[in-house]
């Protein structure tokens, strides 16, 4: 579960409680999206029912992970048709935000892993603009109101990155129209 989850939060930027509270039926394996039900904001300014998609990379993380959901849903011995959340506790229900903090503890402390899930969040936004996407594209899968907040905390330009940019303009020669 934790695997699944990891591999989820890294290659679609959701929010922990987006995805922890992710419903089976919010999945489209057709065309690969999972839609956000329970968006930051929600009762108040959020858009309920956003879509994300879910990047090539993931989808096997995915599909092993519906395997293992459906085996441990019979093995607690609830009814799978039933059960609602993507993710269940082990009771067939939605985690709660502590409950699904230890789940993902335990998991990441035995693979000797110092980090939580919001991480992932900023290592989706900060992939994406170091392979050259634009701030306002990332801005949108992230579904951030405004690119500063991206830019702020998400997805900055590396320094490296900015001295080969402006080295590479520094070099260009420069072109200048003579006005007649």
């Amino acid at each position: 579960m934790v695997l699944a989850a990891r591999a989820m939060y890294y290659h679609t930027g959701l929010r922990r409680k987006e995805l922890r509270l992710a419903a089976l039926r919010d999945l489209d394996l057709q065309r690969w999206i999972l839609t956000v039900r329970h968006p930051k904001g929600e009762g108040a300014w959020a858009v309920d029912g956003e879509r994300v998609r879910l990047f090539p990379e993931a989808r096997p993380f995915v599909l092993v992970y519906l395997d293992f959901r459906a085996a441990r849903v019979r093995q607690i011995d609830i009814d799978l048709a039933g059960v609602e959340p993507l993710f269940p506790n082990e009771k067939g229900g939605y985690y709660s935000e502590p409950g699904w903090r230890m789940a993902r503890y335990k998991v990441f402390r035995g693979l000797g892993i110092d980090a939580n899930y919001k991480v992932l969040r900023a290592s989706f936004a900060q992939k994406l603009k170091d392979h050259g996407a634009p701030i306002e594209n990332v801005s949108m899968a992230l579904r951030h109101q405004t690119v500063v907040t991206t830019e702020q905390f998400y997805a900055r330009v590396r320094t490296d990155r900015a001295w080969d940019a402006l080295e590479e303009l520094w070099s260009k020669p420069e072109i200048r129209v003579e006005r007649k």
